[in-house]
């Protein structure tokens, strides 16, 4: 009996000193409510502010749903707030060119980028044009097949949408963002080979009618789709024009502020979150960063950098670059695991994406060794999908030499 009291008085003893190392949350809570009013305001921020307070408001969350000390709570509420403050620091905060200062300005707003600089260069269209003036027969017919295309003409009509919808039982009409995009970006290139100002036209008339038409990117999970695919097009194609003197300066301001708005923040949310299966909201057998196959996280990272070049943003540029060349997740071990195709980790890290490698009698010798990817043994489809945009990955980081690894 006395033995089973002192095991009371300790249980009871061990539940308070639990109770009292076990901190409250409210002052953080307190401090997110703040920090989300906040955001409600972005037209006068940088873009990579309103992405530096987000992430702080995704952290703090993340702790405020922990069982903390009141110490780590009100550590986490300083950070939170000391975010704040930059973030209101940061507000009318912009480049000027040195053109509107009048006279020498001192400064340069050259952030490392050419342009164009997505998946083309000037380069590549001097190269063409060389080709085509001296009659390579092969570059003569490859031109002429685009030349005929139907989406590459001048008078082709685009059908811009409020809602972009992809997934879901009705209502998708996702191919009209497909196809528009690839009507402005099959007439830029038009432009940038002949200088065809009918071709130019067109591609500023397509661009600019989703620009002001279209608010929202939605459907089921397959949003996601979407939001990458057609996000990068439209972005790629827009840096083709960029250069464009028939494109109105303002014109073009808004267009990147709808590439900022609209498309940029269901990219860079879905590489966070993975639709919710990263952390596994549901619960089902713990988090599952690899849950996606490579192709949705690649699109998603590709329109993340495509606009980071787009609107000379160094920060949303190295965002996407990021989650192909570092293991986000912490799973990653060279060599793999003992089950190699394992999706342990964000499928799109360049360590998870190639997943076997070996040594091959084909001409491989000059690039390495044969390897097998992510998605090579889920079909033809959707293999050829997934290398293609890591190629234009790694095509855009050697266009641009930015100190990245995967140049």
């Amino acid at each position: 009996m006395k033995k089973r009291a002192w095991t009371i008085v300790w249980c009871l003893c061990l539940w308070t000193a639990l109770a009292q190392a076990q901190g409250s949350n409210t002052i953080l809570l307190r401090a997110i409510g703040e920090a989300e009013a906040l955001l409600t305001d972005t037209v006068d921020y940088p873009a990579g502010a309103v992405v530096m307070l987000q992430d702080a408001i995704d952290v703090a969350h993340n702790m405020a749903e922990q069982e903390l000390s009141q110490q780590l709570f009100n550590s986490s509420t300083s950070d939170l707030r000391e975010v704040m403050t930059l973030y209101r620091a940061a507000k009318g905060k912009t480049f000027i060119a040195p053109d509107s200062q009048g006279g020498d300005w001192g400064g340069s707003i050259d952030r490392g980028f050419r342009h164009p600089g997505g998946l083309h260069t000037q380069a590549d269209f001097d190269r063409i044009r060389q080709q085509l003036a001296a009659g390579n027969p092969t570059v003569v017919a490859a031109y002429n097949k685009l030349k005929s295309a139907e989406y590459a003409q001048s008078g082709v009509q685009t059908y811009p949408v409020e809602t972009i919808v992809r997934g879901g039982n009705s209502g998708q009409n996702y191919i009209n963002a497909a196809r528009g995009a690839t009507m402005a970006y099959q007439n830029a290139l038009r432009w940038k080979i002949e200088g065809t100002k009918a071709n130019a036209d067109a591609a500023v008339r397509i661009l600019m009618a989703w620009a002001r038409t279209c608010k929202l990117v939605s459907g089921d999970s397959n949003w996601a789709l979407a939001a990458g695919l057609y996000g990068y097009e439209f972005a790629q194609a827009a840096e083709l024009m960029r250069d464009y003197e028939g494109w109105a300066g303002d014109d073009f301001e808004a267009f990147k502020r709808w590439m900022l708005t609209v498309w940029y923040p269901g990219n860079i949310g879905f590489l966070r979150s993975r639709n919710g299966t990263w952390e596994n909201t549901g619960n089902q057998g713990g988090i599952r960063p690899g849950h996606y196959w490579s192709n949705w996280p690649l699109c998603n990272a590709l329109a993340v950098i495509s606009i980071g070049i787009l609107c000379d943003d160094v920060f949303i540029y190295n965002q996407g670059m990021s989650f192909m060349k570092y293991d986000q997740v912490g799973s990653f071990q060279d060599p793999r695991t003992a089950n190699p195709i394992l999706n342990d980790g964000c499928t799109e890290f360049i360590g998870n994406l190639v997943v076997t490698t070996s040594e091959s009698s084909l001409e491989t010798g000059a690039y390495g060794k044969l390897g097998q990817m992510q998605e090579s043994g889920r079909d033809g489809g959707h293999a050829a999908m997934a290398l293609g945009l890591a190629v234009d990955i790694c095509h855009v980081a050697w266009n641009h030499r930015l100190g990245d690894a995967l140049a």
